[in-house]
């Protein structure tokens, strides 16, 4: 299945994930204000404010940290195939 979603998130207090999650997609991760920290299968990573991540599909992750705005486009692999590949 093809899917391009657009995810909107502005937390103005702490948040953290309660569990780590992963999924069948992409998540490409626009960090616009705040700092989060990102754990990455069995790696954690300091994201300042304006920062890009990629997390590709069934990579275990999380966040935690302070207040934030951040976007994320989930994108299927399948719509990232060119036709006729």
């Amino acid at each position: 299945m093809e899917f391009l979603e657009i995810e909107t998130r502005e937390m103005r207090e702490n948040f953290t994930m309660s569990d780590p999650q992963f999924h069948d997609y992409y998540e490409l991760y626009f960090l616009f204000e705040g700092t989060r920290e990102l754990f990455v299968e069995n790696k954690m990573f300091h994201v300042p404010a304006n920062s890009f991540c990629v997390i590709p599909p069934f990579c275990l992750h999380k966040t935690e940290g302070g207040a934030y705005k951040r976007i994320n486009l989930n994108i299927s692999e399948n719509f990232l195939k060119k036709e006729g590949d």
